[in-house]
Parts: C-alpha cells; structure tokens; sequence
C-alpha cells in the first residue's frame, strides 16, 4: 500500500508541474520543458518497474532530479512553480520509498528535503514563485514541510502496525478453531470406539446364550477373543482421552 500512496504523491506532483507550465508556457524556457519531459520519461519507466525496488527508486528519483533543477535552472528568468508543494510530496515519497521499518531514516530524509528547501529561498531561486512561502525567508514553509511529513510518516506507521496487529489476532483465532474442530473429531471417534466395544461385548454374550449346548472350550475361546479384541481397541481409547481429551478440555469443549 506504500506503493500506491508513492505513486499518488508523484502523480500529483507532475499534475502540479503541468498545471504551472500551462499557465505560463511562455515563461518557461524549452530546455525545462524538455527536461520535464525526459524526467516524467523515466517516472512512467519507474512506475512499469514499479513491482521492484529499482522502478520505485526510478519513479522518485526522477521528480527529485527535476525539483532540483527547478532550483538550478539556469535558463528561467521569471518565477512560474511553487517548490514547497514539491518539497512536501517528496519528503512523503522519498521516506517510504528509503525504509519503511526504521524511524530514523526517515527523519534524515524529511530534514533533508526541509532544508532543502530553506536554502532554495534562502538563494532566492529565479523560478520561485512569490507567496507565502517566502515568509521568515523560507523557513516557516521548512518547518511545515519537516512536520507534516513526520505526522504522516507516524500516522502511517501506527495504522501498519495496528493492521499487523490485527492480522496476528486473527490467525490466533483461526488457529484456535482449527484445534476447536480437531478436538470435536477426536471426541467423535473416541465415543464411536466406546460403544463399539460395548456392541462387541454385547453380541458375545448373546452368542452365547442362544446356544442350546454350550461347548465350554469354544466359549473359553470367544471370551479370550473378546477380551484381547476390547483390550486392544480400550488402549486406543486411553490414547484418545489422555491427548485429544485432554486438548478438546483445555480448549473450551
């Protein structure tokens, strides 16, 4: 989700850029178009790479390059762009696109842009447009820029770690259902072993009875069978209730 939120900062800072060399086409020299052109060039080669690394590095990196030859354009002779909208977008961008487990980094890279954008007023830059952010010499439009990525960078990072958060209870409980449903079948078999056993028992005895005469050593047999029959399945039952018995109590059953 990093990606989509990179790749809708960089969209609009090219809608912004666009927007402003429209406005005044005849202020902006052809070598800046041109220059816009070859950079927006390697942001749509970055966005079809974009599944890597590299095309994220590529999508950021290019709108960077061109901010900051909007500072050093040695052409421009009159203002026509806004660099603190561009300065905001990159410092999010940039930030999710150098790490998104460390803090620290992120903070670098937000100071960077911040002063970035400082000494860029601080020179005066030709291409700057005249507004608000010239206020103090740049730096109350620096120190937004610094605190308004930071609280974005820690908004996101707290809404990612709750949805981990979430994820985590979730397999817990798809784990605990699993065993839930184990536990059921277990005591299923285990009750199935009971009674066939009791049937067993059951049709010995009536064997027996409905004889007319009784052979006492086929009797002895039978008995001897049934009970090597019923002591072999009563150890599987043992095994049942002493593992799966004891799981499905634990487990709420």
């Amino acid at each position: 989700m990093s990606k989509s939120l990179i790749i809708v900062a960089i969209s609009y800072g090219y809608f912004l850029l666009a927007f402003a060399i429209s406005r005044r086409p005849e202020i902006v020299p052809n070598q800046t178009k041109i220059v816009a052109l070859i950079s927006f060039s390697i942001t749509l080669t970055g966005l079809y790479f974009s599944q890597r690394r590299f095309g994220m590095w590529l999508l950021v990196g290019s709108y960077l390059g061109f901010t900051i030859y909007e500072v050093l354009d040695p052409f421009v002779q009159a203002p026509w762009t806004q660099l603190s909208v561009q300065c905001a977008l990159l410092a999010i961008s940039i930030s999710f696109t150098v790490s998104l487990d460390k803090f620290l980094p992120q903070i670098l890279t937000c100071l960077a842009i911040s002063l970035f954008n400082q000494i860029s007023y601080l020179m005066s830059a030709p291409a700057l447009l005249v507004s608000g952010s010239f206020l103090a010499r740049g730096a109350i439009s620096s120190t937004m820029i610094m605190f308004n990525s930071l609280f974005i960078i820690f908004g996101w990072r707290r809404m990612l770690r709750q949805a981990q958060e979430n994820d985590l209870r979730t397999e817990r409980l798809i784990a605990r259902i699993e065993q839930l449903k184990n536990s059921q079948k277990f005591l299923k078999e285990w009750r199935e072993l009971v009674v066939q056993i009791h049937e067993t028992t059951l049709n010995t005895i009536r064997s027996i009875l409905s004889l007319r005469t009784i052979p006492l050593e086929e009797i002895k047999n039978n008995l001897q069978a049934a009970r090597d029959f019923n002591k072999a399945r009563s150890s599987e039952t043992k095994e049942f209730r002493g593992g799966n018995l004891v799981s499905a109590i634990r487990a709420g059953i």
